[in-house]
């Protein structure tokens, strides 16, 4: 009886202890740090807290930016950086990849992908503007404190997949359900300007998990939304997979648009 009690007591000031470094945590180094509880997961988000929605521009579909703030093994616990992870390869990651055996092809992927709604992140975008007098020096304009949900993407095969390039998913769209349950595309994949000289490429090993940011839109309507992951080549579909449905703004006026430019 009294070593089980000691037992207990210890459990819990080991949890106690744990607690209070995790709330510590929330201000180290005078940084402002926000922690969420997710679907089984602990996300600690080193962005500060979004304060505003993405602008809609137009009645045209919008560009997709799915920016990748992690990749690696499943934990209990993942922090994200500030800044999306680096769009560029490093020796290390590039001698390991390519002379990897175990790729899977396109057509065999098996990804599964959720949007977390539980859990309110903050995509910070920077403005930014080039010196005139010196081409390599960028200049901070501002900030934008973006509202954003993770969305994870795991590997559920045996092999390596490469879900894009550089430091964002660039396969990812989203789509609305309109009033007669037709999936409407309302963002496009723009791939064309990027340029692959010694940039990454998002590679999810087995059983491992890549997190991006979905910026939120402003909107003056709430619908049924979801992701769509598409690889196609000459207009061919070579693998097409869908996220959770989930529920967010849109607007009302560029889904009746869109849906106009659907019947011509």
């Amino acid at each position: 009886m009294g070593d089980n009690s000691i037992k207990i007591s210890m459990r819990y000031i080991i949890i106690m202890l744990s607690i209070g470094l995790l709330f510590t945590s929330c201000n180290y180094n005078n940084k402002e740090v926000n922690v969420f509880k997710g679907n089984g997961i602990i996300v600690i988000d080193s962005a500060s807290r979004g304060i505003e929605l993405v602008t809609i521009s137009g009645k045209d579909k919008q560009i997709s930016s799915y920016p990748v703030y992690y990749i690696g093994s499943k934990a209990d616990t993942i922090s994200l950086g500030r800044k999306p992870i680096s769009m560029f390869t490093d020796e290390k990651s590039a001698r390991k990849y390519d002379t990897a055996k175990n790729w899977n092809s396109i057509k065999s992927m098996d990804i599964s992908i959720y949007v977390d709604t539980i859990i309110h992140l903050s995509n910070n975008v920077d403005f930014t503007h080039f010196d005139n007098a010196d081409a390599d020096h960028e200049i901070l304009d501002s900030v934008r404190f973006y509202k954003a949900f993770p969305v994870f993407i795991e590997n559920k095969s045996d092999s390596l997949i490469s879900v894009g390039t550089h430091n964002f998913v660039n396969y990812l769209t989203r789509e609305v359900k309109n009033e007669n349950g037709n999936w409407i595309e309302i963002e496009s994949a723009d791939r064309g300007a990027l340029d692959g000289t010694a940039k990454r490429h998002l590679v999810i090993e087995p059983n491992h998990i890549l997190i991006a940011k979905m910026s939120r839109y402003k909107g003056d309507m709430r619908a049924e939304c979801r992701l769509k992951f598409n690889i196609s080549w000459g207009g061919a579909n070579e693998y097409v997979t869908y996220s959770n449905v989930f529920i967010d703004n849109i607007m009302k006026e560029q889904l009746k648009a869109l849906q106009a430019e659907l019947t011509k």
